[in-house]
């Protein structure tokens, strides 16, 4: 007599096809993560360069703090001079421009007419193309004469 069983099939496993959909959906998920991880290295980067650059134009600028309360305004100038190039120099505003501790530095300092301050702009670049400052610093200063009087 013939069986009337019909002969066992092994289901156990996957098809190709369930494997091929299963790679697709990890392959999506894994190239997701790999642009985000990306994204926030590029993020950091350009964190660490404006804090570095914001640290070096603070530096600057405590710098300019110190020789504000120490030299003369004209020593002060004669300062930067050796240390920058002079860019502009018309009446009542001093500007300066150089490498420093591996940034570019724009000094701006203009004369507040009658009031006996100085309005100091520090701008830091990365690069000496100077299109746009990664940081900046601005205070106002009032420098010392010889005899140590303020202005």
């Amino acid at each position: 007599m013939k069986s009337t069983r019909s002969p066992v099939i092994n289901r156990s496993g996957y098809s190709l096809v369930e494997i091929a959909i299963s790679l697709l959906i990890i392959s999506l998920l894994v190239l997701t993560f790999m642009s985000a991880f990306s994204l926030s290295a590029k993020i950091n980067a350009k964190s660490k360069r404006i804090t570095d650059s914001s640290f070096a134009a603070h530096n600057l600028m405590e710098e300019l703090v110190y020789l504000s309360k120490t030299m003369s305004f004209n020593e002060t100038l004669d300062y930067l001079e050796s240390r920058f190039t002079t860019i502009d120099s018309s009446p009542g505003v001093y500007s300066y421009a150089g490498d420093s501790g591996g940034y570019y530095f724009r000094i701006e300092i203009q004369d507040i007419q009658g009031s006996g301050l100085y309005k100091v702009l520090v701008l830091a670049f990365e690069d000496t193309n100077c299109t746009q400052p990664d940081a900046s610093m601005e205070s106002l200063l009032c420098w010392v004469i010889e005899d140590g009087e303020m202005q």
